[in-house]
């Protein structure tokens, strides 16, 4: 396991995949930058978190080749709809560095296409972790899992490789973040989509207030229970984009609305900000 000291942080670093053939927008990858800015929040300085989007940089061998040279504690792949291929790919390719296993580099996959592949790609390498779902808690608890603070077994919705077993295990969701709870996302990577005419994007909602329908992938990958941003974070967001200059912004939400009949008071709050300007 990766060892960290005072003077040296936990360096991370989140990579998000792209199906570049049949990925028609440029958009600005919300999870990751959404990820680094809550690890930052929880951990400060102990942690290093970089992102690397496959839209900006897009060649991953490139990328593999430059983290061997300095192999982090940790990669996180975002696989994003249409990059199951793609992450298997991958993790086949690391396999040329022998500095990722020297180091102990662990390899984390997330997002949706992650989850739901998540049987054959620990069938095709054991030493890989899968995001079951929402990823704030379950990557606080692999850094807590990186500096000796907890086992495999008690992170947060995960599934891995049991040897002893032979078998793909998953740990329990034990806990649903609050929206509350989360700091703005870092926009680093936004502005280079703002700048180049990409999507930005803003969640002011997590979940579904329904969840029963058999089709919809996210109720798998999110709590079906809905959480939504409190209104004055989502509006200093909004502000933070028109500073930036975005000229239009994207909701990410699965379930706008939500259940909850207050909303539409927050719905006149948005209104009225939008009118402003």
């Amino acid at each position: 396991t990766p060892s960290t000291t005072n003077e040296q942080p936990l360096r991370i670093v989140f990579i998000s995949l792209v199906n570049q053939e049949r990925s028609r927008t440029r958009g600005e990858s919300l999870g990751i930058s959404q990820l680094k800015a809550y690890l930052e929040q929880e951990f400060g300085k102990e942690v290093a978190v970089e992102l690397i989007d496959l839209q900006i940089e897009p060649n991953v061998d490139q990328v593999l080749a430059r983290l061997a040279q300095d192999p982090p504690a940790m990669i996180g792949l975002s696989a994003k709809v249409m990059t199951q291929n793609i992450v298997l790919e991958t993790l086949g390719k690391r396999k040329q560095y022998p500095a990722f296993s020297e180091r102990g580099t662990l390899f984390v996959v997330g997002n949706i296409a992650g989850a739901y592949a998540h049987q054959r790609i620990l069938e095709e390498n054991h030493d890989v972790l899968v995001a079951l779902g929402e990823g704030e808690l379950t990557c606080r608890d692999i850094v807590q899992h990186l500096k000796d603070l907890r086992p495999v077994t008690e992170i947060n919705n995960i599934a891995y490789w049991d040897a002893e077993r032979q078998q793909v295990a998953k740990t329990r969701e034990y806990d649903v973040i609050q929206l509350s709870d989360i700091p703005a996302p870092d926009r680093e990577n936004g502005q280079w989509m703002i700048n180049n005419d990409g999507e930005v994007y803003l969640e002011l909602s997590r979940g579904c207030g329904w969840g029963l329908c058999k089709f919809c992938a996210i109720f798998g990958f999110q709590n079906k229970r809905w959480r939504m941003k409190p209104v004055d974070v989502a509006i200093a967001e909004f502000e933070q984009l028109a500073r930036m200059g975005a000229k239009k912004v994207f909701l990410t939400d699965n379930d706008f609305l939500g259940p909850n009949p207050r909303t539409m008071d927050d719905l006149k709050v948005f209104q009225e900000f939008a009118q402003k300007k």
